[in-house]
């Protein structure tokens, strides 16, 4: 009689390798899953980190427009009375001086020319503070600064050059002499700011806020026209950087500067829907931009 033997193997999920091809793409599952929840994690840190480097730059620029707005209330005040007494000053002084000679007409003549330096001050603190109807206007501001260069060129130095370079942007609202003084006073501080040869370039371009700045200002988003100071001078560091839009703060030697011109340039920016940023290196040189709301569309730069 016969016999027959049967073998019975093991089904495939039984044997040992699928056993251990389970387990590893379980692993693979596990690590994948892991390494993309980590990665989430790291991208949602990242932007809160943005934001919150954002909210503090919003605080102190909210921080320094409370000051610029209780100066100019404080400005509005006290110009006019005591302009009426440096007039009073100035008028004696000149009076004495006619009748006067030597070392007393000096003193006298010294007093008239403090009181004509104090009057300046007055009125520059005045017109600072004075509120009135801003008479803003639809704005190329790249055609603006082809017409404004000439006047640009003859603050500087021989030394120094201006370079400017323009792309296709948006128009703006603003008003044109609060822009030009405004752009005059960011290439004073660019022509101060380089004792030796240097370049001076004025760029304006489309911008895009990121979006973590975005939140932190609370705006919209929306079309950014950007006009950009940048020079190649001595630069500052943080501590200055966070100062330098303080009214009367200035860097300069007594009698060089009021420190109200870096102020006035925020100041206007802001009432045109918009903002200032810096960005300085010490020794590399410092740059500024004024951010502004764009309206409609581009324009094609002018020829230079």
């Amino acid at each position: 009689m016969a016999t027959q033997r049967l073998k019975v193997l093991p089904r495939f999920h039984q044997r040992w390798w699928f056993r251990v091809l389970v387990v590893l793409l379980g692993m693979l599952v596990v690590s994948t899953g892991w390494a993309l929840w980590v990665r989430h994690i790291q991208r949602q840190n990242t932007a809160l980190q943005d934001e919150i480097r954002a909210r503090k730059a919003l605080a102190s620029e909210l921080h320094q427009a409370l000051r610029v707005q209780a100066l100019g209330q404080l400005a509005s005040g006290v110009a006019h009375d005591f302009n009426n007494i440096l007039s009073v000053i100035s008028g004696a002084s000149s009076a004495l001086t006619t009748q006067l000679s030597g070392r007393e007409a000096q003193l006298s003549s010294l007093i008239e020319q403090s009181a004509a330096r104090g009057a300046e001050l007055v009125a520059r603190l005045s017109r600072f503070g004075r509120r009135r109807d801003v008479a803003s206007e639809l704005l190329d501001i790249a055609a603006l600064l082809v017409g404004f260069r000439g006047m640009l060129d003859r603050v500087l130095r021989s030394d120094l050059k201006i370079t400017l370079v323009t792309t296709p942007a948006s128009p703006v609202h603003v008003d044109r002499v609060e822009l030009e003084q405004a752009i005059l006073n960011l290439v004073i501080n660019a022509r101060d700011a380089t004792p030796g040869a240097g370049t001076i370039t004025i760029r304006v371009d489309p911008g895009e806020l990121p979006e973590a700045e975005r939140r932190a200002r609370g705006v919209a988003e929306q079309d950014w026209t950007v006009v950009e100071v940048e020079d190649t001078g001595c630069g500052m560091d943080e501590e200055l950087q966070r100062r330098v839009f303080e009214p009367f703060f200035t860097t300069k030697g007594e009698g060089r500067g009021t420190g109200l011109g870096l102020a006035s340039v925020h100041r206007m920016v802001q009432s045109s829907g918009g903002f200032v940023t810096v960005d300085s290196i010490p020794g590399r040189g410092t740059t500024f931009r004024l951010w502004f709301p764009a309206v409609g569309d581009r324009f094609s730069p002018p020829a230079l």
